[in-house]
């Protein structure tokens, strides 16, 4: 049988995503717990070391700091700003919990679609749904152990960057990118884990356990392979990055416009509108372009697991250095 390359991987989740616009809502859902690959953790890495460790960037954070002042400003008074404050909680948590679930579950829901779709051309978004709901907890817990991980190795890039900026010795920077390339290394495995074990989750119906072992023997047949479309998909979000930007220039346009009828007409509300305007447009395309890109990475990685699983892929670059 040929064996499948990277590119019929690309296509046919290119494919996929767009001929089923249905699923972008899934995306944008889904894109909440972080799409399946490894910028995340390069993003959070770079965020940690520009920001020292993870906890000293989170207690600094403004989210924190409206929290901390609405609590400083709650405890000198009476109980009825209490009581509001504990309502604010509930809310937030509760809102916190309803994404968390639509997250989870969209994100099996896609994986689902995927591997039918691929296979077969058609699904049914609310097969797709259904068994999101079905693999939940299994998912869930799954998604937990990523971020576990992922917060302890972003951690400790952190706080080693941070020694590497206060002591300013060689070996503290040498220490520092040891530490930022092994945290790389193994982010990217664990990410790997992570969508194997959610494919034998979702399409073989596998056991938590269970499907981080097959995952890790997946991983050991094709650590190669994996290690390259992890590269391939870096580059993919450098390149959503550049649509993002452009996207925010073509947006401009129109805005400034805008800005300049405000400035002839002396208008302040028109001057506020544009700038509104701005705002909501960019957070719209960012919306639009983070919940197709999940659909298309989780697409492509579903794709990429059942052909390993199931068939096998030759490492394209072993395939050009024998060439």
């Amino acid at each position: 049988m040929h064996d499948p390359t990277y590119r019929q991987a690309l296509v046919s989740a290119w494919r996929h995503t767009f001929r089923h616009p249905g699923l972008w809502l899934l995306g944008l859902f889904a894109a909440i717990l972080g799409q399946m690959g490894i910028f995340e953790l390069l993003s959070q890495a770079f965020l940690s070391v520009a920001n020292g460790p993870l906890f000293e960037s989170f207690i600094s954070s403004p989210s924190v700091s409206v929290w901390r002042l609405a609590w400083d400003g709650s405890a000198s008074s009476g109980p009825q700003v209490w009581v509001w404050v504990a309502w604010l909680i509930v809310a937030a948590g509760a809102a916190a919990i309803f994404f968390l679930c639509l997250a989870v579950i969209s994100q099996g829901a896609l994986i689902f679609a995927a591997a039918k779709g691929l296979k077969r051309g058609d699904i049914a978004i609310g097969q797709a749904w259904s068994a999101g709901g079905t693999h939940f907890w299994r998912l869930f817990f799954l998604n937990f152990i990523r971020k576990f991980f992922t917060m302890i190795l972003v951690t400790i890039v952190g706080m080693s960057a941070l020694l590497a900026m206060t002591a300013g010795t060689i070996g503290a920077k040498l220490l520092f990118l040891a530490l930022f390339s092994l945290a790389v290394v193994f982010g990217m495995i664990i990410s790997f884990l992570v969508m194997y074990a959610a494919g034998y989750i979702v399409v073989e119906e596998y056991a938590l356990v269970e499907s981080l072992h097959a995952a890790w023997r997946l991983f050991l047949r094709h650590w190669l392979v994996s290690f390259e479309v992890g590269i391939i998909f870096v580059f993919a979000n450098f390149v959503l990055i550049a649509l993002a930007m452009a996207g925010f220039l073509l947006i401009l346009i129109p805005v400034s416009l805008l800005n300049v009828l405000a400035a002839v007409t002396a208008s302040a509300i028109l001057s506020s509108f544009s700038t509104y305007i701005l705002f909501f447009l960019f957070v719209c395309l960012i919306m639009f372009l983070g919940a197709v890109f999940t659909v298309f990475s989780t697409s492509a990685w579903t794709y990429l697991f059942m052909k390993m699983h199931r068939e096998g892929v030759k490492s394209r670059l072993l395939h050009w250095m024998r060439a």
